[in-house]
């Protein structure tokens, strides 16, 4: 393993340990700064990344029009499943109490969401994925960037945010495969997010 490697795969502990670590503040207050160091340091590691964040006309569509058809898909399974298992739906609330998004009124909040959105991207689907994707061809690099992302979200131990993180993440990182960039999947990613934790919540 390559020094780079080991660096991210450290990153990458320290990530899964601050969500496990008891905070009374949200989630996003605690996780913003060590996202953006970790963001950094990837793009450090992985000069290339920079060059993916150069944004193209069909970015904004595939992007924005990806995260729309996401949140959709994402409030018709959660309606599904809080049917059939409402334990579930339990679950999903604690996710929002701990994110503390609800009062779209706090924007110091949803700005802060943004910040790990964008140093996600650069992370799991930038330097990550990159790296694997010199390695793996294929499938097998997204499956396995996809698999890194989940572990990332493990330290909250909601079984939940578990799916979706898997869920999402291989369609964000085939969505970077296949457009050869970041921008649409970082826009993806924030339409998602703010149509499932603001505008319309499960």
């Amino acid at each position: 393993m390559s020094r780079g490697a080991l660096a991210l795969a450290i990153g990458h502990l320290g990530w899964i340990a601050l969500l496990a670590l008891p905070t009374p503040w949200p989630l996003e207050v605690t996780l913003a700064p060590y996202a953006v160091a970790f963001a950094a340091l990837a793009l450090v590691l992985t000069p290339g990344v920079r060059k993916l964040l150069r944004p193209q006309p069909s970015d904004l569509l595939w992007g924005v029009g990806s995260g729309v058809l996401l949140g959709a898909v994402t409030h018709i399974g959660a309606a599904i499943l809080f049917r059939w298992f409402p334990a579930i739906e339990a679950s999903v609330r604690a996710l929002y109490v701990q994110a503390s998004v609800d009062n779209r009124a706090d924007l110091i909040l949803l700005g802060l969401v943004g910040v790990v959105v964008i140093a996600e991207e650069i992370i799991w689907r930038g330097a990550v994925y990159r790296r694997l994707a010199e390695r793996f061809p294929g499938w097998r690099a997204i499956v396995l960037a996809s698999l890194c992302y989940t572990s990332s979200t493990l330290g909250l131990m909601n079984p939940m945010l578990v799916v979706a993180a898997l869920m999402m993440g291989l369609a964000w990182t085939l969505l970077a495969a296949r457009s050869g960039r970041l921008v649409a999947p970082l826009l993806s990613h924030l339409t998602w997010d703010l149509i499932v934790l603001v505008l319309y919540p499960l």
